[in-house]
């Protein structure tokens, strides 16, 4: 190895260990360049003795990249000087002793005309110049008739190895380059025909090819006849060979597959190649060349397949139609297989940097690389081996549980949570049998035999459940019941959501039932006493029909009007067809039953789809969802894209996972909506005999064996005749079922898509491998809380809207019909002859549904109804305030772990660090005045602060790489100085002589006028010398690269672009830069602003620093300094108070949802406009808004924080991040959080106005509102003049004065105290008196004005106030509760059992008869008489469709109106006594 080469390996960090002894010790004293430079992979050794052995490097490099620049520049020099000293023709060619060759000719365009071929030494490297090759074309010459001279170089190694990017390059690769001189000019070549470029390397590179005999060909073949194996691809640009020797009879009908990041098949592959047709090189071995145009330009794994044909089969049908069928199982054939990728690379000198930009690999071999290229540099080759072999038993071998333990993991845990599940689900189907019983009514009679079913409704309304005494009366056509009671001894009734069924017999038939009166005694414990009722549905189990009474109110005496004795009217089509009717009952009835996974724990015990079925669906949703996201996800990137939209903790997702997840949920849907209709709609095998008839023949059984009867006899049930039964099947309509094996069909899918998921899950899996693994769940999670929080939920509103909606006007729309209705035997019972002819009920009698007294007239309650709703009223204040106190407090604690003492102190470090001011020299205040003291600041101060400086030892600054000059804080990337300008010939001078003195002029200081234009050096348009067109600090870089935004000064407003120069690379070069772009006039006239930003991290306190100092160039000439320094915390630990915080966080989140309900259900209840007429209900809606905009802002700032720390993590922390974007977001964040506490305290005024005090603030202001109107106005004439005054006076000497807005602010601060009056005195002779008629007028005369406004208004007031009582004693309650509670006070016993008065008005005094009782009987009477009067009696007043035909044809259209006429408007009248009764006490 030469020297060159083992400064290489040297270089590239191969030898850091071997690093001499005594440069480690002499570097303990050198200097130590702490920028972090631009390499963005650079690992920071936390070592010191590798820091030594580091710097050490460092420094070479350095030494090195001025050596090698001083070489290139000696070896063009000798370039120029054979150039200049030789004859056309002539050859000069030399040699070094350490391998260097070089060949200089001096040649005319003509002899290029049939193309070149230029070699340095006999078998080295060579050059082959195309034949439209005319370097003077470069400069603008068409003839091609110049001399010019070829210099070509052949260096034995890397040359520029002190780049970072030389690591792609092979080892032994050797480094060929050419220039094109022209009288003594470097000409830069582009030619589009392209040059050829060997490049030397040697084979001890190449990898060891594998040998497989036939033994070991037959063992791998595992699930196809083909054997595999891969190599890798790290860097785009590359080619590949391919040697194959393949040995035995098979050998001749031996193809290959290739395929990229999954292993070829028969069925799927992308490259299908015979062996036979693959070229052979110069050691006679198969060889395939890839170039990058056949592997698509592409990186990563690639799989190789070797696999034989049949005997029987042609390669031509194979070639066509390749199948796993024409494969040979035991083929004959033994392998040889070796791959090795090529690259070839060029020195970017601008970028300093090795480079495969408009390069092409166009054949390699074991000693030499040919590389294509349209322009001429220093060209190397790379070589990269790969390794070649992969379990072919791929998924079986690496089916470990160490190595998937997720995917193993997950499963088990599914597996046994769905088999728990299913067992629980078996439990509760039994317990909802229970439930599906009917009871029979305690008070029912042996002799009775008309049966009714009655089903009761309970709401769904929080404490909805019942425990008192529940009574009824239900009156028919024909008709009426006595006093029933509702009650089951056997299980609890009435509870919330419950669905109980009663049946009660009556001696004959009562006609079509009309009205239904329910009350209870309220004797039931605590909220048990109350009963919120939503519907009663009757059926006649004779006739099968079905009448339904609907309440959806409460029978409560602290709630709605406090009435617990209820009067309903049977409904009509309209009631019962009513859009929020329907649209209630479906939606609660749809999340118990509809919902894919809330129906599991809320199933209706009515309903035939079980929970079992229901657990077994979910199941299959769950691996047929996995499946389905593996399927995709095989074909997504093995990369997430860079705009990874969340990351949190271990849990990750990208916008590839999220778009997998939700295709996946459109492909399962269908599939499991299948399987749910085949569970819902399979009928039952046999039909059970109706619970109704078997519940009330035990009763009659039981009954007459405690009356000592002998059992009944059978008896024949159906007597009815063919018109009864199609009249009982018209009323009882079947709906549509499939046949009961359904349900088996069902459960064989269920298991078929369960079992054969989990397999394929796992097969996915085993390929993904433990880290893809984990990306595809987290896409499978969100198939799973997309079905769980939107899709469902949203199917089940949707469907309830459109039957309340499309279907409201069917008549078998009913929300009171469950399958249990329909899997039972018809009835067919015993119709009694004598029931044929029972009469209506007199019209003109009272009916008993009416004249029950029950409990709507008890007087007990009144005093318990006042106590007990305005205990409700102090427990929904106490719990406001105790709610918006625990909202509040976490705010509170939000805002408080968000802020941090030490930012103040950071802030003023910075400060101190870079504002220095009182400091003599160098106060950026203060010193810093013209752009020279700026320039200099910039090389003393900044470049000082931005770098670690040595220790106090002088020491130097090992460990700090990165670091500012406090050592403590960490840089973020870099910091940039950005320069925004005006663009010119934006202003000209005024016309006149002045225009002819001075020609331009800069402009205003406007965001449109910036300049975003690129220039060469001096902001010329033309290059003055060498590269001066190429500087970066010239070209204007926009917003978006700088990934920035418009920055506030003093003076005005910056956009977020501007001309950069990026504070990066050693001190030494920075300097450099600096004092060249100072001759290079950067800053000139045109300046409007330079700004140094940078962004830090402090570990110390968890806190990040973003600082911004700019120099704004005044137009008049000069410097206005402007600084702004922040800090924040933006990274949240996840351990003690921070979880904590996180905590909260959480909560705030579900008390803003919380909020945002109740606040829809206060709109809802009362009316959008009236709602909006509150004012404190407006504030509500700000709060609710303000906390949305929170939660977004905190949710945006946390996805810019992922997104920047993923690229300081990813570059070591030496990319380029800004922070401003986050930081601003965090400002508005905690600017939105503080509107929040302010808008949630001022509600606390509205919460405690209970308390008469609390309203003397605003009674106060509302009583001397009038007065101050008038005294604001007067005010602000008044100070509008004396401001306009001070402004006018002061504006040229007072900075206070400087502009309208600052001399507003400066005259309050004058009316408190804080001024300076030498200043004031000074500037104007006059300021005195006016100063003195200022304090006069609005200190003492107006101010005083106002408070005796108020201080009146107040008195009078609080003088009203003390004959007022508190609207809640609060305190007594709290304290009363308390007391109860820990057992120091008796709990005040309250008589709360209305007991119900069963006996009717006619039993009673005449006095005692209520009017509005009388009153349908009385109508009654009335339409009886008119029908005999003026109908002759031909009236039927119990039949609604004589009504129709004899009353007229628009009466008949109108349904309401005919059954109000029908019955004497019984019906209607007894409804407007049910609501009397419930809103009259």
């Amino acid at each position: 190895m030469n020297q060159n080469q083992g400064v290489t390996e040297i270089l590239s960090g191969k030898n850091v260990d071997n690093v001499p002894p005594t440069d480690v010790d002499a570097a303990r004293n050198w200097d130590y360049e702490v920028d972090i430079g631009s390499d963005l992979n650079m690992e920071i050794p936390l070592s010191r003795e590798v820091m030594l052995q580091q710097n050490v490097l460092d420094t070479t490099k350095l030494r090195a990249k001025d050596q090698v620049s001083r070489m290139m520049n000696l070896v063009k020099s000798i370039g120029k000087t054979v150039e200049a000293k030789s004859v056309e023709g002539e050859v000069v060619l030399a040699q070094a002793p350490n391998g260097a060759s070089m060949m200089v000719a001096k040649v005319t365009e003509a002899m290029l005309s049939h193309g070149m071929k230029v070699a340095v030494t006999k078998g080295g490297g060579e050059i082959q110049l195309p034949t439209s090759f005319c370097p003077s074309r470069s400069l603008g010459m068409e003839a091609c008739n110049q001399t010019i001279t070829l210099s070509a170089v052949e260096w034995p190694s890397v040359t520029y190895s002190y780049a970072q990017s030389s690591n792609q390059l092979s080892k032994s690769t050797k480094v060929v380059s050419l220039d094109v001189f022209l009288n003594g000019q470097s000409i830069s070549i582009n030619d589009t025909e392209g040059i050829v470029i060997s490049i030397p390397r040697s084979p001890e590179d190449l990898p060891d090819p594998i040998l497989m005999d036939r033994e070991e060909v037959l063992a791998r073949m595992v699930h196809v006849p083909v054997v595999y194996s891969q190599f890798n691809i790290s860097r785009p640009g590359s080619a590949a060979n391919i040697e194959i020797i393949a040995n035995g009879t098979s050998a001749n009908r031996s193809v290959l597959l290739l395929g990229h990041e999954k292993m070829p098949t028969p069925a799927s592959y992308e490259m299908l190649i015979p062996l036979s047709s693959i070229p052979t090189n110069e050691h006679d071995i198969k060889d395939l060349f890839l170039n990058s145009s056949d592997i698509k330009n592409r990186t990563g794994r690639f799989f190789l397949g070797l696999a034989s044909l049949l005997s029987n089969v042609a390669m031509e049908t194979a070639l066509k139609n390749i199948t796993k069928d024409h494969l040979d199982w035991e083929p004959d054939v033994a392998y040889s297989l070796r791959v090795f990728t090529s690259g070839c690379y060029y020195f970017d000198e601008a970028l300093d940097e090795w480079s495969n930009s408009g390069l092409e690999v166009v054949s390699t071999s074991y000693l030499m690389t040919q590389c294509q290229s349209s322009h001429l540099t220093s060209f190397a080759s790379g070589f990269f081996p790969s390794p070649n072999e992969i379990n072919f038993e791929f998924i079986f071998a690496n089916a470990g549980f160490t190595d998937n333990m997720s995917i193993y993991m997950t499963l088990s845990f599914t597996l046994v949570l769905f088999i728990a599940l299913l067992i629980w689900a078996r439990y509760k189907d039994r317990e909802d049998l229970k439930e599906l019983g009917v009871t029979p009514l305690p008070d029912n009679k042996v002799d009775d035999r008309y049966l009714y079913e009655i089903v009761v409704y309970t709401g769904s309304e929080k404490e909805a459940s019942c425990q008192s005494n529940i009574q009824m009366v239900l009156s028919g056509e024909c008709g009426e019941t006595q006093v029933r009671k509702l009650a089951d001894s056997q299980r609890p009734v009435f509870c919330r959501n419950g669905i109980d069924s009663f049946v009660m017999a009556v001696p004959r038939p009562l006609g079509k039932p009309q009205y239904l009166r329910v009350w209870h005694d309220n004797s039931g414990e605590g909220h048990y006493s109350s009963w919120h009722l939503a519907f009663v549905s009757v059926r006649d189990l004779q006739t099968d029909e079905k009448t339904t009474f609907i309440a959806n109110r409460w029978l409560a005496i602290d709630r709605d009007d406090g009435q617990i004795d209820l009067t309903l009217a049977a409904a009509n089509l309209g009631e019962m067809t009513n859009f929020s009717h329907l649209y209630k009952a479906s939606k609660e009835k749809g999340m118990r039953d509809r919902n894919l996974w809330t129906s599991v724990f809320y199933r209706p015990p009515r309903s035939r789809y079980t929970r079992m079925e229901r657990v077994g669906v979910c199941t299959a949703f769950v691996y047929l969802s996995m499946m389905t996201s593996a399927m995709w996800y095989e074909v997504a990137p093995e990369k997430a894209s860079a705009d990874s939209y969340f990351d949190l903790g271990a849990f990750s997702l990208s916008q590839e996972q999220g778009a997998i997840g939700l295709i996946s949920l459109v492909a399962v849907y269908p599939v499991i909506q299948l399987v749910v209709a085949m569970f819902r709609y399979a009928g039952p095998r046999t039909r059970k005999v109706s619970r109704s008839i078997a519940a009330r023949d035990r009763q009659r059984a039981e009954q007459r064996e405690e009356m000592g009867l002998a059992p009944e006899a059978e008896m024949d049930v159906e007597k009815g005749g063919k018109e009864e039964r199609k009249n009982r099947a018209k009323n009882l309509k079947q709906p549509f079922t499939l046949p009961w094996w359904f349900r088996l069909v069902a459960w064989l899918l269920v298991l078929a898509v369960a079992g054969l998921s989990v397999f394929f899950v796992w097969a996915y899996a085993m390929q993904f491998g433990a880290q893809k693994t984990g990306r595809w769940l987290s896409s499978l999670l969100v198939t799973f809380l997309s079905s769980l929080l939107v899709i469902e939920p949203i199917m089940v509103l949707l469907g309830a809207v459109i039957r309340a909606t499309c279907c409201s006007k069917c008549v078998s729309t009913r929300v009171d019909e469950d399958d249990v209705d329909f899997d039972e035997q018809e009835t067919n019972l015993f119709h009694d002859e004598e029931w044929q002819h029972i009469k209506p009920l007199d019209a003109s009698a009272p009916r008993r549904v009416h004249a029950v007294k029950g409990t709507s007239d008890t007087t007990l309650l009144k005093s318990l109804r006042l106590r007990l709703v305005k205990e409700r009223e102090m427990m929904l204040v106490l719990r406001d305030i105790l709610a918006y106190l625990a909202f509040v407090m976490m705010l509170g604690f939000i805002t408080y772990g968000s802020r941090d003492p030490s930012t103040f102190l950071m802030v003023s470090h910075f400060r101190n660090a870079f504002i220095r001011e009182g400091d003599i020299y160098w106060d950026y205040k203060e010193k810093v005045i013209h752009s020279d003291r700026y320039w200099l600041w910039l090389k003393n101060i900044m470049l000082k602060e931005l770098r670690a400086q040595r220790w106090y030892n002088d020491e130097p600054p090992y460990g700090l790489r990165g670091f500012l000059g406090d050592k403590q804080n960490r840089i973020m990337g870099y910091g940039i100085l950005r320069q925004v300008r005006n663009k010119k010939d934006v202003c000209r001078p005024p016309a006149g002589p002045i225009r002819k003195i001075v020609s331009s002029c800069t402009g205003p200081r406007d965001v449109a006028l910036e300049d975003d234009g690129d220039y060469c050096a001096h902001w010329g348009e033309k290059e003055i010398f060498p590269g001066a067109c190429s500087l970066p600090e010239f070209k204007y870089k926009s917003a978006d690269e700088l990934e920035s935004f418009p920055t506030y000064g003093r003076l005005g407003t910056y956009g977020g672009g501007g001309y950069v120069l990026p504070v990066r690379g050693s001190s030494s070069e920075i300097l450099e830069r600096l004092d060249f772009l100072q001759k290079a006039n950067w800053i000139d006239k045109y300046t409007r602003a330079v700004m140094l930003e940078f962004s830090v991290y402090n570990a110390n306190v968890n806190l990040f620093g973003i600082g911004t100092v700019m120099a704004e160039f005044l137009p008049g000439g000069g410097i206005r300094p402007y600084w702004r320094f922040d800090s924040t915390r933006l990274i949240q630990p996840w351990t003690g108070f921070g979880f904590f915080i996180l905590l909260n966080e959480i909560g705030f989140v579900v008390a803003t949802v919380f909020f945002t309900f109740r606040e829809i259900w206060k709109c809802y209840k009362s009316g959008l406009l009236t709602y909006l007429k509150g004012y404190w209900n407006l504030a509500e809606i700000a709060i609710i808004l303000t906390s949305y905009l929170a939660i977004g802002l905190y949710v945006y700032r946390h996805m810019e924080v992922s997104r920047v720390l993923k690229i300081f993590d990813e570059t070591y922390g030496n990319g380029y991040v800004r922070m401003e974007y986050a930081t601003l977001l965090d400002l508005f964040y905690l600017y939105a959080v503080a509107g929040i506490i302010f808008f949630s305290t001022l509600k606390f005024i509205k919460l405690l106005q209970f308390n008469k005090r609390m309203n003397l603030l605003g009674f106060t202001f509302g009583r001397c509102w009038d007065d101050l109107q008038v005294f604001f106005l007067t005010f602000g004439i008044l100070f509008f003049g004396f401001t306009t005054l001070f402004f006018t006076i002061f504006n040229l000497q007072l900075e206070e004065f400087a502009n309208f807005l600052a001399a507003v602010q400066m005259c309050f601060s004058m009316m408190l105290g804080k001024f300076n009056f030498e200043a004031m005195a000074q500037a104007n002779q006059a300021s005195p008196v006016m100063f003195f008629v200022f304090s006069l007028s609005t200190s003492m005369i107006l101010i005083n004005l106002m408070l005796t406004i108020i201080i009146r208004s107040f008195t009078e007031v609080k003088n009203e106030l003390k004959h007022m009582k508190n609207k809640y004693d609060i305190l007594d309650f709290i304290s009363y509760k308390v007391m109860t509670t820990l057992g120091l006070q008796e709990r005040e016993i309250l008589l709360h059992t209305a007991e119900p008065d069963i006996t009717e008005t006619s039993q009673q005094s005449e006095t005692a008869i209520s009017a509005s009782d009388e009153f349908p009987s009385k109508v009654d009477s009335l339409l009886c008489y008119i029908n005999d009067l003026y109908f002759n009696g031909q009236l039927d007043l119990k039949n609604p469709d004589g009504l129709k035909a004899a009353v007229g044809r628009d009466i008949a259209h109108d349904q309401n109106l005919t059954i109000r006429m029908s019955s004497g408007f019984d019906r209607y009248f007894g409804k407007l006594k049910g609501e009397k009764n419930g809103h009259h006490e």
